[in-house]
């Protein structure tokens, strides 16, 4: 009686001082978790080796799951897209030099367009007068997929360009 006493004593502690810190470990062949303290200041270090399954992300409108041994300790969210009322094309899509941004309604006021890299960098902001169709100028920039945010006063397009 006295030894389950006192394994489940061990294992009550035990659990008690695991929820003190939040420190990730790693699942495979080799691979290290450590807590690093300089100064004032405590670092968590992690490494895994020689992972050999799939790794990947796959991801719906509510969910994000990962797959691999280092798993990001932070919740990961979309930010759903917002509705507007912008009636606005663009073509042609994939670009080569230069795209047209259309708009179906009248636009009074200065149109801001806004370029983003897929790394979420800005890379090209224009403010166009008021018209009903413009040329963005994307000859100068690599291959790859980019983000176009336009904004007319309160309404904002939002859309995924492809460069060739």
């Amino acid at each position: 009686m006295k030894h389950i006493f006192f394994v489940l004593f061990c294992l009550i502690v035990g659990t008690t001082a695991a929820q003190e810190y939040q420190q990730r470990s790693t699942l495979g062949m080799a691979g290290s978790s450590t807590r690093v303290v300089v100064g004032d200041a405590e670092y968590y270090v992690s490494s895994s080796v020689g992972q050999r399954s799939v790794i990947g992300t796959l991801s719906n409108e509510q969910y994000t799951i990962r797959q691999g041994f280092q798993q990001p300790p932070i919740r990961v969210m979309a930010i759903p897209e917002i509705a507007t009322s912008l009636n606005t094309s663009i073509y042609p899509n994939p670009v080569s030099d230069f795209v047209t941004v259309s708009f179906g309604d009248a636009i009074n006021s200065d149109i801001l367009s806004i370029l983003y890299d897929i790394q979420g960098r800005e890379v090209l902001t224009t403010i166009t007068a008021p018209t009903q169709s413009f040329q963005l100028d994307m000859s100068q920039f690599a291959s790859g997929t980019y983000i176009l945010k336009i904004r007319v006063e309160s309404d904002i397009f939002s859309t995924r360009l492809i460069k060739n």
